[in-house]
């Protein structure tokens, strides 16, 4: 799994009163990626069927955009565009060779 948190968010100083109080609110990819730690586990517990399961994840520091063609007008994803353009990031997720992960990614760690 790949995370591209919107940084407007990640900037703002407070919090939405629909935001969980028990959840965290990260100022950084770095805390983001902590916290959805959890959150993967959840999801994972209740999936019923292994290829549904989350098996490893990064945060990415930026954003998908249009103009990378990332996203259709509509704001839906390209996946095999990201697919394309992560490839590097996929690869060192898929061999755990986070010691050569690139500077803007982040792993979330699932148990």
């Amino acid at each position: 799994m790949l995370v591209f948190p919107n940084s407007e968010l990640m900037a703002a100083s407070v919090r939405n009163q629909m935001d969980d109080p028990g959840c965290e609110f990260p100022g950084s990819c770095a805390s983001l990626s902590s916290c959805l730690s959890s959150c993967v586990d959840e999801i994972n517990t209740y999936q019923l069927t292994g290829f549904e399961r989350i098996g490893k994840a990064l945060v990415i520091q930026r954003e998908l955009s249009l103009e990378e063609n990332e996203l259709t007008p509509s704001f839906k994803l390209i996946p095999r565009r990201i697919e394309e353009k992560y490839q590097a990031y996929i690869q060192v997720m898929q061999q755990q060779d986070y010691d050569n992960l690139p500077d803007d990614a982040y792993v979330i760690e699932l148990d």
